[in-house]
């Protein structure tokens, strides 16, 4: 990987967990292990303590929790974002994957991130 490269890549993070949390949604947990467990944050950490878990591993699952649930939420489960390191040269794909009902703000904040 290349400097510029994890630089996109560290920037991409950056925008995605603060794009979520604006709407309304904090990392709840990550599953950076072979095991694929999740390790649950004790506290709402930064987004600058998510991105150095993403960053240990070339993988990794960011769970995330609604702080009020919408209409399309039952605020229960958790969503995620899948994030996967060198997926292109210059960094733009970092944010791989994610699952969340459709309609609601988790995905129009991720919508409104691939859009631009």
């Amino acid at each position: 990987m290349t400097k510029a490269q994890h630089t996109t890549e560290r920037t991409e993070v950056l925008r995605t967990l603060a794009a979520l949390r604006t709407a309304g949604y904090v990392p709840a947990a990550h599953n950076a292990t072979n095991d694929g467990d999740r390790e649950f944050y004790s506290n709402t950490p930064s987004d600058e303590k998510v991105a150095e878990d993403v960053f240990g591993v070339d993988d990794c699952r960011v769970y995330f929790r609604r702080l009020s649930p919408s209409p399309t939420e039952d605020g229960k489960g958790l969503l995620w974002v899948y994030f996967v390191l060198g997926n292109a040269e210059d960094g733009s794909e970092v944010l791989s994957d994610y699952s969340a009902p459709e309609g609601s703000p988790f995905t129009a904040a991720l919508n409104a991130l691939i859009d631009n």
